[in-house]
């Protein structure tokens, strides 16, 4: 049996770095996207706007791909906190859904647009119940944007986004009654034996034909010393099981630079 590598073993990190993996249903995105959508739909009813064309807040897990994006710090709590990414144009678009397609956006219509967008992220810090831009990081920390950090990012009206950090997530999913989900009965699962130990790992040990040594040479043998065997070479070996059960006959060989057998029928 041909030679195998040795697994390498690698060190358990420390728990210093170690962070649990989060992810979040399709149901319970979509209780976090509802429950920003409800935030905007009364902030838009009190502004007068009309619904955007890109339609309701839709959530989506963090990825490293929004690294690309510019986030600004909207707050934090004690746990969690949450960023912006703005596009830079949401005063102008808003300025002109307020007033109508205009030839030209003037500064006072920019300023209310901008007033508006501003009470957007207020009502938005409120229903988070988030605390000054102070007590939060200026920019996402880079497990924010890994998979599996539980970490949302929500697309807003006007193309911003809105990152949230795990722990605001919870409480959003909590707070609409989607932590838990529902569970279909678990149906006993059947598979043939072979297919379910075809994973476990045996030790097999090739069994040659031995030699006969007096005590006194055995006493002198030092490394390097070649004993030699009366197995020959065109002889077949036996396989077996860890613990004496015969599997195989096999043939010496090589095979990638190393030692092999090569395993002939089965013993019957």
């Amino acid at each position: 049996m041909s030679g195998r590598e040795e697994p390498v073993t690698r060190g358990w990190r420390a728990d210093a770095i170690a962070r649990p993996l989060l992810a979040w249903s399709d149901r319970q995105l979509a209780a976090v996207g509802g429950a920003l959508e409800t935030v905007f739909h009364a902030w838009r009813s009190d502004w007068g706007l009309a619904p955007p064309s890109s339609g309701a807040v839709a959530c989506e897990p963090a990825e490293p791909g929004n690294a690309a994006h510019a986030w600004q710090c909207l707050g934090g709590t004690g746990e969690g906190a949450a960023w912006t990414s703005p596009t830079g144009n949401e005063a102008s678009q808003l300025a002109s859904a307020l007033f109508g397609d205009t030839p030209q956006v003037t500064p006072l219509l920019a300023e209310i647009g901008g007033a508006c967008w501003s009470n957007a992220l207020e009502r938005l810090r409120a229903a988070l119940r988030l605390d000054a831009v102070a007590s939060a990081p200026a920019a996402p920390p880079a497990r924010a944007l890994t998979p599996w950090s539980g970490h949302v990012v929500a697309n807003l009206p006007w193309d911003a986004r809105l990152l949230l950090e795990a722990p605001l997530v919870r409480a959003l999913v909590d707070a609409a009654g989607a932590a838990r989900e529902p569970r279909a009965p678990l149906a006993a699962a059947r598979v043939p034996l072979e297919r379910a130990l075809a994973a476990a790992e045996l030790k097999l040990q090739v069994q040659l034909e031995g030699c006969e040594l007096a005590v006194g040479s055995l006493q002198d043998l030092q490394l390097g010393d070649v004993v030699r065997l009366r197995h020959r070479v065109d002889a077949p070996a036996t396989v077996i099981l860890s613990g004496g059960a015969a599997l195989f006959s096999g043939f010496l060989a090589r095979s990638r630079g190393r030692k092999a057998v090569e395993l002939a029928p089965a013993i019957t």
